[in-house]
């Protein structure tokens, strides 16, 4: 496997294109303001939804953005996001590659703001078509350039959660609908996109929130995406618990933003108060979903008061300042309900709401994916350290062979006694152990089992994927290898010929799974052999 090397060029060209993107758009923004404060109607008019288009662009590049940064955090903090998104290691991209492709359409972006408002001429209104139909193709490209396996990747992710529900739900696709679930105003600027220039902007005012019913469907659109994926995992699983308590939340938000959209479409606000209900309540629906279930935070017996036994970042605050983040943004909605008298809502109070959602959720991701390794640190799926190349006897545990001493009993049964900390119900793990703290609290038996199934729920949230033998070995044993991706094609064919092996291997293990324990060979002397 290719060791990390020098990622300095990476980080010399995001910080180039970064700077020049950002100059870019500012000065097309000054041009832009210019143009909306001409004489001229059709032309304010034309750049008023101009920029709005723009804007959903860079929310979706500002969230990527936020995505590598959270790398950055996971990567510094020795949080193996990799082996939780299960990544192919040999073909992972380090946080700083990751960092040239949102800095590269930052760029793009900005370069096209300035081309489209620096002057008026036949093409001012079809710059964004050039720019939205290059980033797709750019995307989707089908040749092995650019990074090509994690765009194919990311365009297979993307597939999986359109057709959310036909296939099982890892840790990606759920994770990848709750970034869309985000992307409410990008989703709503599908339907605008196609709108004004469907009729050429003869009336763009049709297009908008006050007119679209489709709008409000392509808000809707990932929350139905999610829901279905919460529907599969029933199946999967037949546990309501979580998923459809899930399914719920859900569900409460197509109805927040259905009746948002009803809202707007209604001069009458006649669907005012339906609004404000379904909006109060999905509002402290998700709050409390992310703090307790995402996070796993809420343990009032934690060393740590309201967070959780077992913590990945050393800082105790970070915990405190992002439940509280969470849950002020949760509710960005009054912010529609307080300005009533424009039901329509102006684009730029759209577009703040969306960026300070976009915000919550790149704080979000930070916690559930840390929440999601010190699960699978609990549960000896992953490990910070590399493992010793020899087996440790097992060290023998006092009263096995006899009546247990009465120091004994009473540790076991202060060890039950322990919420929230006792993830054996999480696929069949072992359970751990908790602080003194904890154990000398001894709450009752309901509160017990309650905190243990609220602990665990985030970890169904998905399947995990049965990898080969040896990318499940190297998942586990090693933190994270960033390997540039530029591998050749004779890499792809000792993955298949080490795929092959790996199914030789298994059988080899049933064959000898079937022989008397006596004719077995050891771990150790089977390692020898080989």
């Amino acid at each position: 496997m290719k060791k990390s090397g020098d990622y300095s060029p990476s980080t010399f060209r995001s910080g180039l294109l970064l700077m020049a993107g950002t100059l870019f758009a500012i000065q097309g923004l000054v041009y832009a303001s210019d143009r909306l404060g001409s004489s001229e109607v059709s032309e304010q008019v034309r750049t008023s939804y101009l920029l709005q288009i723009y804007g959903g662009y860079f929310l979706i590049v500002f969230h990527v953005l936020l995505f590598c940064l959270d790398c950055m955090i996971w990567t510094k903090s020795k949080i193996n996001y990799a082996f939780v998104f299960e990544y192919d290691t040999r073909h992972t991209l380090e946080w700083r590659q990751l960092l040239e492709i949102p800095s590269f359409f930052i760029f793009l972006m900005g370069l096209f703001m300035w081309l489209n408002f620096s002057w008026m001429n036949s093409m001012y209104i079809y710059w964004p078509v050039v720019l939205i139909g290059l980033s797709v193709s750019i995307v989707f490209l089908p040749a092995r350039v650019l990074y090509h396996r994690s765009r194919k990747w990311f365009a297979f992710s993307n597939w999986r959660l359109l057709l959310a529900g036909i296939y099982p739900v890892e840790f990606r696709d759920f994770f990848l609908g709750d970034m869309f679930c985000s992307q409410t105003y990008a989703m709503g600027n599908i339907e605008l996109f196609f709108c004004l220039y469907a009729s050429y902007w003869t009336n763009p005012v049709k297009c908008n929130s006050n007119h679209s019913r489709l709008l409000g469907f392509f808000t809707c659109l990932p929350a139905v995406w999610r829901a279905f994926q919460c529907i599969r995992r029933y199946a999967d699983t037949k546990n309501a618990f979580p998923h459809l308590l899930n399914l719920g939340k859900y569900i409460f938000s197509v109805l927040y933003y259905a009746t948002l959209s009803m809202y707007r479409i209604d001069r009458q606000t006649r669907f005012q108060a339906s609004f404000i209900t379904f909006a109060l309540l999905n509002a402290v629906y998700t709050s409390v979903w992310d703090l307790i279930m995402d996070w796993s935070l809420g343990n009032p017996y934690a060393k740590n008061p309201l967070l959780r036994e077992v913590i990945a970042f050393r800082r105790v605050w970070v915990y405190y300042a992002a439940m509280v983040l969470d849950v002020v943004i949760r509710f960005n909605w009054i912010f529609y309900a307080i300005w009533s008298h424009d039901i329509q809502h102006s684009a730029v109070l759209s577009f703040v709401v969306a960026l300070s959602e976009i915000f919550r959720r790149g704080v979000w991701s930070i916690f559930r994916v840390e929440n999601e390794h010190c699960t699978n640190v609990l549960l000896f799926r992953a490990s910070r350290d590399v493992p010793l190349p020899y087996e440790i006897p097992d060290v023998p545990t006092p009263g096995l062979d006899g009546p247990q001493s009465d120091d004994v009993q009473l540790q076991e049964q202060q060890h039950v006694a322990t919420p929230f900390l006792q993830p054996a119900d999480i696929e069949q793990g072992a359970a751990t152990t908790s602080s003194l703290r904890a154990r000398n609290r001894r709450p009752s038996a309901g509160i017990i089992r309650v905190g243990t199934i609220v602990a665990s729920a985030h970890a169904q949230d998905f399947q995990r994927r049965r990898l080969p033998t040896y990318m499940s070995n190297a998942s586990m044993s090693h933190e994270i290898h960033h390997t540039p991706d530029d591998s050749t094609d004779e890499d792809e064919d000792v993955a298949l010929t080490t795929d092959d092996d790996s199914g030789s291997i298994a059988d080899a293990a049933h064959e000898e799974s079937q022989l008397p324990p006596t004719e077995r060979q050891s771990p150790t002397m089977r390692r020898i052999v080989e």
